[in-house]
């Protein structure tokens, strides 16, 4: 393990999992042309907010320049990992080799299409630190606050399989299938 410590440098990279205050984890496939703005924008964020920070990318198996674009930024980030699947093994499987890879006290996974913007993790963090174990984001709950930028085809079947997993499995969870969650 390496250790930095540098205090002017906010939201530096430090490799300790007391000092970790905040992971995300990042699975993607053949997403050449979205990583680099999200990487950027994730990176940016936490910073600005001084939290010590990793970002951690499961590459699953992209045909794509994904790795290409992911190494470049790791010369300029120095908070970024990358890891990488040969094959594509799935989403579930890269999600979870980066939260087992990952040192941090509170652990987020989001998509790689920046469909849900970092900056979203303030909503969560008050959850996860004072009394849930979990806390997922979610495009159901509507709110003056709220803008969901979907095809009006997507939001109908994202709304029918949502009532299904409620009805069947989960049933307090209004977006089981957004992929911004929260772990401490």
């Amino acid at each position: 393990m390496c250790s930095r410590k540098n205090e002017s440098k906010r939201g530096a990279l430090l490799f300790n999992k007391e000092i970790v205050e905040i992971s995300v984890i990042i699975p993607a496939y053949n997403e050449e042309y979205r990583i680099e703005k999200v990487l950027l924008e994730t990176s940016t964020y936490l910073a600005s907010q001084n939290y010590t920070h990793e970002i951690i990318v499961v590459n699953d198996g992209s045909t794509d320049k994904t790795v290409d674009v992911v190494s470049n930024l790791q010369k300029s980030l120095q908070s970024l990992k990358l890891i990488s699947f040969e094959k594509n093994s799935g989403k579930g499987a890269a999600v979870k080799k980066g939260m087992l890879s990952s040192l941090g006290k509170y652990r987020l996974f989001m998509d790689a299409d920046g469909s849900t913007h970092i900056s979203e993790i303030e909503k969560l963090l008050p959850l996860v630190k004072k009394e849930y174990d979990i806390a997922f984001g979610s495009r159901a709950i509507i709110s003056n606050k709220t803008t969901i930028n979907a095809q009006a085809h997507r939001k109908i079947i994202g709304r029918i399989f949502n009532f299904f997993v409620n009805l069947i499995v989960i049933p307090d969870i209004k977006d089981s299938q957004c992929g911004f969650k929260l772990f401490k």
